[in-house]
């Protein structure tokens, strides 16, 4: 799959009969699939929040270390 998952895609087709790669694919397993992919862009987008923050703090460090 390229890019991000569209989940609500993913969601709406749970409620027609739902194929994944051309298998049956039971409603739970599909929704359980969407939980995950929704668990890890929320981590993700907490991680990416966290090492901006480190990153701009590393700089200020080493700004203020070439003043000195």
């Amino acid at each position: 799959m390229s890019g991000p998952a569209d989940v609500k895609k993913i969601r709406d087709a749970c409620n027609l009969a739902p194929n994944l790669a051309d298998v049956p694919v039971g409603r739970k397993l599909l929704l359980q699939l969407c939980d995950e992919v929704e668990r890890y862009r929320v981590e993700n987008e907490d991680l990416q929040h966290h090492a901006e923050t480190l990153t701009e703090a590393l700089e200020g460090e080493i700004n203020s270390d070439m003043t000195h």
